[in-house]
């Protein structure tokens, strides 16, 4: 007959096997955090980076090691076309992601073209990752369209405001059409877009009244569908 104190204490063995496997399948060890362009710098990274459209990259990492990692991909990072014919890209959303073991990882980046007079990136287009410097008019564009949350139509023209000085014309290349091509259909960047990322660029601290697109205020102000918007522009 088996005594009440053994019991117990087959009972309290039989839980602690039952959490050290519990810990041994299910915690995972700290991951070293660290942005991606670093990541790379220290060989930690393996990256793939190829074109999707004019909204996005997608993005392929893998760890060279195995201690597993949390990489950041700031807004901001920059994406070099191998390509001189296809635009230059640079994220404008952050993502994180954590890797462990030594598979590959995908992401979808949300990004905006720099490079305004080039074609806009397919799957056959491949970049590098480079960082910006952080006071740079690009990177603190980037970094304040994050944080605004804005269209598409802002967003770009936020960022060809700065890549290429664009003015109001140059802005209205990027269209959109039915059947879902950038090309021969309606202009996306219409008076309102340019308005509201002018602000954002001002806002953020960049002097705006120095870019092409100043020159043009009047025009835009008089199709702004936003009546503070367009009190903003006419009195900045």
């Amino acid at each position: 007959m088996t005594s009440p104190v053994r019991g117990d204490g087959l009972r309290q063995l039989l839980c602690l096997g039952i959490l050290a496997f519990v810990l041994i399948v299910i915690w995972q060890p700290p991951a070293i955090a660290a942005d991606l362009v670093d990541l790379l710098g220290q060989g930690k990274v393996e990256v793939q980076v190829v074109g999707s459209d004019i909204q996005t990259v997608t993005v392929r990492i893998r760890p060279t090691g195995s201690e597993p990692l949390s990489v950041d991909i700031n807004a901001g990072t920059f994406f070099e076309s191998s390509n001189s014919g296809a635009q230059n890209m640079v994220g404008i959303s952050p993502e994180a992601v954590r890797l462990s073991g030594r598979g590959w990882t995908t992401l979808t980046v949300a990004a905006a073209c720099a490079s305004r007079p080039r074609d806009i990136p397919t799957e056959s287009d491949r970049f590098a990752v480079k960082r910006l410097p952080e006071k740079s008019e690009l990177a603190i564009a980037a970094r304040a369209i994050s944080a605004a949350h804005v269209p598409i139509g802002v967003r770009q023209a936020a960022v060809w405001i700065i890549s290429d000085n664009a003015d109001y014309d140059d802005l209205g290349e990027l269209v959109e059409s039915t059947n879902g091509s950038a090309y021969g259909g309606t202009r996306v960047i219409q008076e309102t877009e340019a308005a509201r990322a002018m602000q954002i660029l001002d806002q953020a601290g960049i002097n705006v009244r120095a870019k092409r697109i100043w020159r043009d205020r009047n025009t835009i102000v008089k199709g702004v569908n936003d009546s503070t918007l367009a009190a903003w522009l006419r009195t900045k």
